[in-house]
């Protein structure tokens, strides 16, 4: 944070403490929801006239979605709702389902985020593995962005959790997820349980930084990516290349029993 703060507005739910802040985010002017104490940066929109979004990972799944023109989403994890906010505007034909399990984030977003009402989009109150466990429905892509601060649902993660993912999609859908981790070193594991989970289940799986010029031993957004190998590709939407598939062993291949 910079001297420039301004706090909006404070609340604590029954999952989490939050905090919207006007601020100065990244070199640039913006509304900032941080959860959690000290406080993790979660969602947050800019005001300055760039078209970006602000968090450079919403800004690749955003690529990804619009290369791809899905004609129904499934995101996990919604935060302020910007993601899906922005797709509704870029995507007409879309039909977007949100899980977020803080039903205190809807109210935020539409407060001090410009969620607005729309049909096309379906807030659904609950716990993202156990949406997945239970939906019938089928998307063409799947968005999981779900965590306890900085620290992915391992429930999300396992073997189990992938298959039921995998049989949620179309042919040729694809899986994007959000991690904040390490590529190499000892703080990689989040990307090697996410990378080996999709792996054993996925032809074609790729790790992409969100943004660019950050050692890869340093933690941060990654974007990991499964596909069948009738999909668009994914480096072919993204703005930045795909990294080389991490070192895994078989032992960061999470199941639910663990």
């Amino acid at each position: 944070m910079t001297s420039d703060v301004e706090v909006l507005y404070e609340v604590s739910t029954a999952f989490d403490y939050y905090r919207v802040v006007d601020m100065t985010y990244n070199l640039r002017r913006a509304r900032v929801l941080f959860s959690g104490s000290p406080g993790t940066p979660q969602s947050g929109i800019p005001k300055d006239k760039r078209p970006d979004l602000l968090f450079d990972y919403n800004q690749r799944f955003f690529e990804l979605a619009n290369g791809l023109k899905p004609g129904r989403i499934l995101l996990i994890g919604g935060g302020a709702y910007t993601l899906p906010s922005a797709l509704l505007v870029a995507l007409p034909q879309v039909h977007i389902d949100v899980v977020e399990r803080d039903p205190g984030l809807k109210d935020i977003a539409a407060k001090y985020f410009g969620l607005k009402p729309d049909s096309r989009l379906n807030i659904i109150h609950g716990d993202g593995r156990e949406y997945i466990d239970k939906s019938k429905h089928k998307y063409d892509l799947i968005f999981i962005d779900a965590f306890a601060h900085e620290v992915p649902a391992k429930s999300l993660q396992t073997k189990e959790a992938t298959i039921k993912l995998k049989s949620m999609l179309t042919p040729n859908g694809t899986i994007a997820a959000n991690l904040v981790s390490a590529y190499i070193g000892s703080h990689s594991s989040n990307l090697r349980h996410q990378f080996t989970a999709f792996a054993d289940q996925f032809e074609i799986v790729e790790v992409t930084p969100a943004s660019g010029g950050h050692g890869l031993w340093i933690s941060q957004n990654l974007v990991v990516v499964a596909q069948s190998s009738g999909a668009t590709l994914a480096r072919q939407l993204l703005r930045f290349r795909p990294v080389p598939p991490p070192n895994i062993t078989p032992t960061d291949l999470l199941r639910d029993t663990d």
